[in-house]
């Protein structure tokens, strides 16, 4: 296999291509010895970094890296279980939480459909050429109805949503159930009529610009085939499945992945700790409260990284809500804007990135070499619950501890689930 290139790795960068995942232990543990002077220790925001750089040469080897710069890793522990009956929903919940802009995946309140909603209906219709204001008049109201009509759409949708996850919990004959399956049975009440309203406001929008030439087309397409798709807000895969890449790690026809990272690490301390994007790589102790940094006292600190197999699945919205078309034609051009000042785009929007591809791991294992008193402060935590960056203690899992002499001690956890862990997000950049 090629060597991964060192050149690549000194670029600060969440740019990356295809997965190349079979590189040697040794050729990564040499290229992750990157020169830090013994007097300035790398802080656990260098070690995210190089974690990173190794995780991203994976995925950006062969193509053109400015492909990905919407690549984001993840650094909280987070299951891919959409492949189970009745979870169906998963992926759709996780993929419609619009991110942050940034190197790491940092999800908001904000639903990426909502605020693409917001985005379309923000669109001016261009004056007609003809002056013919009746004409116009008529094109701003169908919009505005159909508005009000979105607006019923989503209190209904979270409604019937929220009534969904509470049956769920509470009766086994939902537990399989997915959302659609619920929503078509127990909330048609609700949303047909609405569904029937938006449907009959497009037909007459249609009718309205069919004749018509010009900058309009395709605001309305974009209005036309937002309210009008049954399917907004959800997402699909559309190359290889979570359920076949299961199958193939299963039976050991996976891709196996395997890194290291050494370095000097900083003076143990235990804070609080809130922050999601950038925690370091540490491990967490949990509580209902608070979460507490364990950073490492040992003065040469080695990890290990590896997974029985690691894969990519690429995803994008299902059915036909979302438009490109409309978002690359309109994105920049602010005069289109009923409000200008509105941010949708670019590191501060509301709607920055779009996932394309989500990069999952089976079975990591993740093992340290560490002082005696980091060991027995791990030790310590063996009863409690905890992550160590994306992997998480769960049901099965494991954390061994073992002498190696007087000085080292080894520590070796591993997740023994039968779930893929989500370990980087790709995105489509909208800047």
């Amino acid at each position: 296999h090629t060597p991964v290139d060192a050149d690549s790795l000194t670029h600060h960068q969440t740019m990356s291509s295809s997965l190349i995942l079979l590189a040697t232990l040794a050729t990564l543990a040499t290229i992750l010895s990157l020169s830090h002077a013994a007097t300035s220790p790398p802080t656990s925001e260098i070690l995210w970094d190089r974690y990173q750089q190794v995780l991203m040469s994976f995925i950006k080897k062969t193509k053109d890296a400015d492909m990905y710069k919407g690549l984001q890793v993840v650094t909280e522990p987070l299951d891919a279980t959409w492949d189970s009956e009745g979870n169906e929903q998963v992926l759709s919940l996780l993929l419609d939480s619009s991110s942050r802009y940034g190197s790491f995946y940092d999800p908001s309140s904000l639903r990426f459909s909502q605020q693409y909603e917001s985005f379309i209906f923000n669109l001016k219709f261009p004056e007609l050429a003809n002056g013919n204001s009746n004409l116009q008049n008529k094109m701003w109201d169908l919009r505005d109805k159909m508005m009000d009509q979105e607006m019923k759409r989503i209190q209904a949708q979270n409604m019937c949503f929220d009534d969904y996850m509470f049956f769920k919990e509470l009766s086994a004959a939902f537990k399989k159930m997915s959302y659609k399956q619920f929503e078509t049975s127990e909330c048609a009440s609700s949303l047909q009529p609405i569904h029937r309203e938006l449907a009959a406001l497009n037909s007459d929008l249609v009718t309205l610009t069919t004749k018509l030439d010009g900058p309009h087309k395709p605001i309305v397409d974009a209005i036309s085939r937002f309210t009008t798709d049954i399917n907004v807000g959800e997402y699909r895969e559309t190359k290889t499945s979570l359920q076949t890449f299961l199958q193939r790690a299963r039976s050991n026809a996976g891709t196996p992945v395997s890194f290291a990272l050494n370095a000097r690490t900083e003076l143990s301390e235990k804070r609080e700790w809130i922050k999601k994007k950038k925690s370091g790589f540490i491990f967490k102790k949990k509580s209902t409260t608070v979460k507490t940094e364990v950073r490492f006292q040992s003065e040469l600190f080695e990890m290990k990284i590896s997974a029985d197999s690691m894969g990519k699945i690429d995803v994008a919205p299902k059915g036909d809500w979302f438009s490109k078309h409309a978002v690359h034609s309109y994105k920049s051009n602010k005069s289109m804007w009923i409000d200008a000042n509105k941010q949708f785009f670019g590191k501060s929007g509301t709607i920055p990135l779009l996932p394309k591809a989500i990069y999952v791991m089976y079975n990591p294992k993740v093992t340290l070499e560490c002082s005696e008193k980091d060991a027995y402060t791990l030790n310590e935590m063996k009863s409690s619950s905890f992550s160590f960056g994306p992997f998480a203690k769960s049901k099965g899992s494991t954390l061994n501890i073992e002498k190696i002499n007087d000085k080292n001690y080894r520590v070796t956890f591993e997740s023994n689930s039968d779930s893929a862990q989500i370990v980087a997000i790709d995105h489509e950049l909208f800047e």
